[in-house]
């Protein structure tokens, strides 16, 4: 490692740095997202290699209050457009954010796609059986404008009703957390039961799981709870932990980092906006149950949530519940919005998705123990439904070469 002073390059790579881009990294390791995308640049450091990341003081990465003392040739992190304007020695260098929120002028962005994002979230409530959907989060534009979205969007979709927390103008100010708060628990108080509440961020979800305790509300027997982010040192804490949405974090920081090394060697157009898909929902307590009050459907989903490997066919799903399989399956789509099967591969493939992320299974062996016909099913279904192969997947969750 070789270093020359504050704003000198820290050598990432086997050889000399020479005539690679300096890039100072804009992070604060204190917020569990900002770790996951600080990853995936690190990945794609020792994959390529491309990049030599400025340094103050042995440190490579710094929050954004250090950005006007470095000096450097690009950019990459959580910064905007009129920060970055305000600094001359940054003015019309490469620059790449990892933020979602709103604007980002003429920056280059790769963030999560926050209505993919909402939208997995109904997605999973409903097929809870959940009827009845909420969602909390500032309503101010930006990524909790886009995931409330998302998620409000796919219910109507549904035909399913869902409250959305729009604060007052005047508790938007994070100064006025108590005013705030109390506006959160009135909200809360006018939900139903059982209801599924989703938020956008996973310190909201802390702040339901806070309030159903005073309001006399069971998780999840009344309310269904699920975040965003997955900061599991944060919800496995609680007593009854949370689900949470997880976002592609490392992957984003993959591809922030590429497009930078791009954009450096005048190889990309800018600006570029990218949006990555969501991972999957981490399922914890705060929503284990089912919850559709339809005897034969809840039947249906029971059997199919106890035992998602066996080799079931949709006439062994509906057997002694005393309905054709014709009328079992119309039941079952009017009350879930989908086909029997269909829920079937997608609870495989979320259970596929926990022991990729999890274990070190092979993969032909996941197959095998959820019921594919083969591997080749797995990968195909797989792909289809999340875009990305199983293998893939482990990549992305940083899961070791030799376990892919």
């Amino acid at each position: 490692m070789r270093r020359s002073g504050s704003g000198a390059g820290v050598d990432g790579s086997a050889g000399g740095a020479g005539s690679l881009p300096r890039v100072a990294l804009i992070f604060d390791l204190e917020q569990h997202y900002h770790r996951e995308v600080l990853a995936g640049v690190l990945r794609y450091r020792k994959e390529r290699g491309d990049l030599v990341v400025l340094d103050w003081a042995g440190i490579p990465y710094q929050s954004p209050a250090r950005l006007p003392s470095l000096e450097g040739d690009a950019v990459l992190g959580f910064v905007s457009p009129a920060f970055l304007r305000s600094l001359p020695q940054w003015r019309g260098k490469p620059a790449v954010t990892v933020s979602n929120k709103p604007d980002p002028g003429d920056l280059s962005v790769v963030c999560s796609d926050d209505r993919a994002v909402g939208r997995m979230a109904a997605d999973y409530l409903t097929g809870l059986g959940l009827r009845e959907l909420a969602v909390l989060g500032w309503w101010d534009g930006g990524y909790t404008r886009e995931r409330a979205d998302g998620f409000s969007n796919r219910a109507e979709a549904l035909g399913l009703g869902c409250a959305v927390f729009r604060p007052d103008a005047g508790t938007r100010d994070v100064h006025r957390v108590r005013l705030l708060d109390e506006e959160i628990g009135a909200w809360l108080t006018s939900l139903p039961s059982p209801c599924g509440v989703y938020c956008v961020d996973d310190r909201f979800a802390v702040d339901v799981y806070k309030w159903a305790a005073r309001l006399g509300r069971r998780i999840p027997d009344d309310w269904a709870v699920l975040g965003t982010d997955n900061d599991h040192l944060l919800l496995e804490l609680l007593d009854c932990p949370l689900s949470s949405v997880e976002l592609n974090g490392r992957e984003i920081g993959y591809q922030a980092a590429s497009l930078l090394a791009r954009q450096c060697r005048g190889e990309a157009a800018v600006p570029v906006r990218v949006a990555v898909p969501p991972l999957r929902v981490v399922r914890r307590a705060s929503t284990d149950l089912l919850y559709n009050d339809d005897p034969v459907v809840r039947a249906i989903l029971g059997r199919i949530a106890s035992a998602p490997g066996r080799a079931w066919t949709v006439a062994g799903l509906v057997e002694g519940l005393g309905l054709s399989r014709r009328a079992a399956e119309q039941r079952f789509r009017v009350r879930t919005g989908g086909g029997i099967y269909d829920r079937l591969i997608d609870v495989r493939i979320e259970r596929a998705k926990e022991l990729l992320a999890d274990s070190t299974l092979p993969v032909g062996r996941i197959s095998d123990e959820l019921g594919f016909y083969d591997q080749r099913q797995l990968s195909h279904l797989f792909k289809r439904r999340t875009g990305m192969t199983p293998r893939d997947f482990r990549r992305h969750k940083g899961v070791p070469g030799e376990f892919r």
